[in-house]
């Protein structure tokens, strides 16, 4: 009884490792930024959860015109009364944020 719980106990093992093994690599996969969780974060007192609110001179976002490469200089570098976040946000967190204030304007 011993030796056959012995083998079940080593072959839960090995195979406990040979699977975490497998999943290993798919958690080295950068993970998924929360784009709206960044908004909220960084955005959201003076742009509004629309994109509408223009406090403190803010731009409406439904209104902007900019494409992703120009929201991304404003986001990263600031404009008027809106601070920098290139130093703030990580590059994937910066280039979220941009796709989901782009999704803002009205086409």
């Amino acid at each position: 009884m011993k030796k056959g719980l012995f083998i079940l106990s080593a072959f839960t093992l090995v195979f406990g490792m040979f699977m975490s093994c497998g999943s290993h690599e798919q958690n080295n996969q950068p993970e998924a930024i929360d784009a709206k969780s960044v908004f909220e974060s960084n955005c959201v007192l003076c742009h509004g959860g629309n994109g509408r609110a223009m406090l403190a001179g803010a731009t409406d976002l439904t209104l902007s015109r900019l494409d992703t490469a120009g929201i991304k200089n404003v986001v990263k570098n600031g404009r008027g009364n809106m601070a920098e976040f290139g130093t703030k946000l990580t590059e994937a967190e910066l280039e979220a944020v941009v796709k989901y204030v782009y999704a803002f304007q009205i086409k």
